[in-house]
């Protein structure tokens, strides 16, 4: 079975959030909604169908990779993520999130895994733990 994946961050993040798709991808797992490929958003009936879309894509989702630092969306969509009992990896680039000062209590829930390093070693990471708690199939 391919896993399902959705990825989540702020906007100034987009090319980030691109980088990871497109490695998951590349290794045959499936994304359930790209929200990079919004251009503008012109009404609130507009911002309704994407969020029902963002809505559905987690719950179709194996798993969600949250890019910090996030916008607040993000955090929205982890919950939903969580409510749906879907695995959630955190990513920084450094440890603070780590730190008592900086993390959340939600960090700490069995479901969730922080990921420090660079997007390289967090896609890694995914495969493997992926791998461990499921049956986990990639092309090629």
């Amino acid at each position: 079975m391919l896993k399902k994946f959705y990825v989540s961050s702020r906007f100034a993040n987009v090319e980030r959030v691109r980088k990871v798709s497109t490695k998951l991808i590349k290794i045959g797992c499936i994304q359930t909604y790209d929200w990079t490929k919004i251009e503008s958003v012109t009404s609130i009936k507009q911002l309704e169908k994407i969020g029902n879309e963002e809505f559905q894509g987690i719950q179709k989702a194996n798993f969600l990779v949250l890019l910090t630092p996030a916008g607040k969306s993000s955090y929205i969509e982890m919950g939903i993520a969580l409510a749906s009992n879907v695995r959630v990896y955190v990513h920084s680039f450094d440890d603070t999130l780590l730190s008592l000062e900086e993390t959340s209590s939600f960090y700490q829930l069995a479901n969730v895994r922080v990921v420090v390093g660079d997007l390289d070693f967090l896609v890694d990471y995914i495969v493997q733990d992926q791998r461990n708690s499921s049956t986990f199939e990639t092309e090629g």
